[in-house]
């Protein structure tokens, strides 16, 4: 999963929104959904207040390879 990951990641420039937030929350992808927090706390990355769930849905829409 963590070559798929930087795979996808390599597609995006380094600049990007979708860049940055795949490298920050990496660990997000490779939890077990089931066992994410539903706390919100903020995210900088997202400018809001999200869950790790919210967060990790984000993160799977940007490739349906990650899904």
């Amino acid at each position: 999963m963590s070559r798929l990951r930087v795979q996808i990641m390599n597609q995006f420039d380094r600049r990007s929104h979708e860049y940055k937030a795949l490298k920050r929350y990496w660990k997000l992808i490779q939890q077990d959904s089931r066992k994410l927090s539903d706390k919100r706390f903020y995210r900088p990355t997202f400018r809001s207040h999200l869950t790790n769930k919210e967060v990790l849905e984000k993160l799977l829409s940007y490739s349906q390879e990650l899904r």
